[in-house]
């Protein structure tokens, strides 16, 4: 009977270690040291709780936007990121500018010449936690004799690749 138990243990283990895999978990965060033309965002700044609709709303209006200029791509920089449902979070929902956008859109601009990249290609279920990604962003920078200027630009390329931006100083 043990043996059974032990048997089953296993091959569950085995199969979520093939499922993770599959998802890309096992994938390294390739970093790197990009030149930039300041970075100039145009979108909307959400303060609130993460299950207010307006969030939700925010995502939306922004994701509409993108259908008009399929080459940009959505863009987040969280200032306050929850620690729970309840906490508040402050985050900037955006795209790269384009003049033809106008309306109540703010827009961004972030003074840089240098930026390290964080590639992530994995599934969003097993893609690494964002302190994780400013941890290894901010060892990098340390490593090479860089300092950020501290904000973070989540730029998803892809459903299954996001590259995190941390301009330099």
């Amino acid at each position: 009977m043990r043996s059974k138990v032990l048997i089953s243990l296993i091959v569950v283990i085995l199969v979520g270690m093939a499922f993770y895999y599959v998802l890309g978990g096992f994938n390294e965060i390739e970093i790197r040291v990009v030149p930039v033309d300041d970075i100039h965002l145009i979108g909307i700044e959400y303060r609130g709780t993460p299950q207010d609709e307006n969030l939700k709303l925010t995502f939306q209006k922004v994701e509409g936007m993108l259908k008009s200029y399929p080459d940009n791509r959505l863009n987040t920089i969280f200032y306050v990121e929850p620690a729970g449902k309840l906490d508040t979070i402050t985050v900037f929902v955006g795209t790269e500018y384009h003049e033809k956008m106008a309306g109540d859109l703010e827009e961004k601009i972030i003074g840089a010449q240098r930026a390290i990249v964080a590639s992530l290609k994995s599934h969003r279920f097993v893609m690494p936690g964002p302190n994780k990604v400013k941890q290894r962003i901010e060892q990098y920078a340390k490593q090479n004799g860089l300092v950020t200027q501290g904000i973070y630009i989540d730029r998803v390329v892809e459903k299954d690749h996001v590259d995190v931006m941390a301009p330099l100083r």
